[in-house]
């Protein structure tokens, strides 16, 4: 179960950082966090009640300065020497499992736009991005975004006001696992059953 506040001392880890998911609510500080899950398949998070506040976070000596936002939330990895855990996400077979998948996915595998389906007002906030990254050397800051979605106004691509867009890894083994981090991450029923659908909304 994950603990965002009042837990016991967190124990230390130096394992290498494999995936981020992070959540940004432009219109409520509150419920935007980062959730940072290793190679042992601990995880911690970044954000107001986590393993870490933002000032916190950035004030461990391996987050360089000008990189701060792009680390907090995944878009750029940095190699942390120690920093403290919250629990177990993944057990050690399901993390092998999940690296496997990662190892799967080609260096030039297509990316496809995704437009999900309309939803309530009330559901979700007007203004939130959801972002899964994987930690994989050789990319351009070591990150491959496996799925990206935003509900902003404005942009590039016209939308309805009620509905995500985006754009993913047009891979099998890439929608698995970012599947399976929507499974396990802090998301209210509603959030996780909408953004778990994304693979069957891909622009043809």
């Amino acid at each position: 179960m994950l603990c965002f506040s009042g837990c016991a001392q967190k124990k230390k880890s130096t394992a290498p950082v494999l995936f981020v998911f992070s959540k940004t609510n432009y219109s409520d500080a509150n419920d935007s966090y980062s959730l940072f899950i290793n190679e042992d398949g601990e995880y911690f998070t970044v954000g107001p009640g986590g393993t870490y506040t933002i000032s916190e976070f950035n004030g461990l000596s391996d987050v360089p300065s000008f990189e701060k936002s792009g680390v907090a939330d995944g878009m750029i990895y940095t190699e942390l020497s120690e920093y403290k855990v919250e629990g177990e996400l993944f057990t050690a077979d399901e993390i092998r499992e999940l690296k496997d998948l990662l190892g799967q996915i080609p260096a030039d595998a297509p990316w496809e736009t995704i437009t999900m389906p309309e939803y309530e007002y009330t559901d979700f906030p007007a203004h939130q991005t959801i972002l899964i990254t994987a930690h994989v050397e050789g990319e351009e800051n070591d990150a491959l975004w496996l799925l990206s979605l935003f509900n902003l106004d404005g942009g590039e691509r016209p939308k309805a006001p009620n509905t995500y867009i985006g754009d993913c890894v047009n891979d099998a083994n890439g929608m698995k696992i970012a599947c399976r981090i929507l499974e396990r991450v802090p998301l209210k029923d509603i959030e996780r059953e909408y953004f778990s659908k994304y693979p069957d909304n891909l622009d043809a």
